[in-house]
Parts: C-alpha cells; structure tokens; sequence
C-alpha cells in the first residue's frame, strides 16, 4: 500500500478470520467474508479446513457474480490439487506426496526399522498411505515395526507412547505431527531418550 497499492492503486486491507481448524467454523468465516465483498481469501492450517473450503467456493463462485480465491498456504494434503483440484484455489506449498518421497529417500540407509506415528484425519492418513507406499518401493529393506493414529491436537502428554515406541525395536519415529502434537511428542521423545525422529 505504502508504494501505491496494486491494479491500479487499489490498497489491500487484511481481515482476518478464526476458524479454530475446523470446517464448519470455517464456513461459516467464509460466508462471512463473502458478505464483506471479500474477493481473496488465504486459509492455513488444516487440509480437514481447506476440504471445505475448497468445496465451498467453488458453490459460491458458480451463484455468485461475485468471484473468492482462495489461496492456501499450508494444507498439504495430495487429493486438494488431484482428486479435489478446482480452479478457484491455489497451493503455495509442497504436497504430502511430494514431502513423504522426500523423507523416505533421506532416511539414512543405516534405518533398518521404522514406527509410524500420524494424527487421524486427512493430512495424517495420506502421510500413513505415502510412507508406506515410499517405504516399499524406495527402502524395501526397511521394516515397519509399529504404527499409530492419534486424534488431532487432543493429547497432552505423549510419555505413554515413549515406551511402546522403545519396545517395538525401531530405529526412527516418521510422523507427520505438527503444532503442539509434535512439540509435546518430541518434549516426552528426550525426556524419554527416545533417539532420532524423522519428519
């Protein structure tokens, strides 16, 4: 704004929305910027969100003259540009397809053993599914000696799981946690000398 705005000389205004990373809060953010005139929205956390979203834009811009793009920032999962692709949103960032090929081909060849930890919705299933699809084609001699779904930003203290982790023999930790379910598990990690984790 401070050098002229753009198109023109139009000056940005930056509204923003809560949508405590879930969906039907989100629609209903949406809506509301909808009846602000909002014409770009940027949605962040939470392909759970962006689901919707997606889904709700695409409704709005075929009854509406009144066109929203939204651009996402941070919800990786694969099937919102494949299967879910649509023309009015557009990713910035990497996929989770393009990030679990990445992990896999980094993981040192001296990893024999492998515990998969990933929240259960839609980002930590595609991890789930890529891994293990990566893992075979790419490090077949890799063996997955524990897997777990947790419930999305729900547990407090993972010392619980520190233990069956140990016990199961693996090498690496591959999960795809984030926020403080990645914090909290890497806290209860060292405290429970856990060794390396990949993510």
């Amino acid at each position: 704004n401070a050098r002229g705005g753009v198109l023109g000389g139009k000056k940005l205004e930056l509204v923003t929305f809560d949508d405590k990373i879930q969906p039907a809060e989100a629609l209903i953010q949406l809506k509301a910027a909808a009846d602000q005139n909002i014409s770009v929205v940027v949605g962040g956390i939470g392909s759970n969100v962006a689901t919707a979203m997606i889904d709700a834009v695409s409704k709005h811009n075929a009854r509406n003259p009144n066109k929203i793009v939204y651009l996402n920032i941070s919800a990786l999962s694969t099937e919102l540009t494949e299967e879910k692709c649509d023309f009015w949103h557009f990713r910035f960032a990497t996929n989770v397809t393009q990030r679990v090929l990445t992990m896999v081909k980094a993981l040192p060849k001296d990893v024999k053993s492998v515990y998969l930890m990933n929240q259960d919705y839609l980002y930590g299933q595609g991890v789930y599914k890529d891994t293990k699809r990566f893992l075979e084609q790419y490090r077949p001699d890799v063996k997955i000696v524990g897997e777990e779904f947790i419930p999305l930003l729900k547990i407090k203290d993972f010392s619980s799981y520190i233990p069956k982790i140990k016990a199961s023999g693996a090498q690496a930790l591959l999960t795809s946690n984030w926020s403080q379910d990645f914090n909290l598990l890497m806290k209860a990690g060292n405290e429970g000398e856990i060794g390396r984790a990949h993510v």
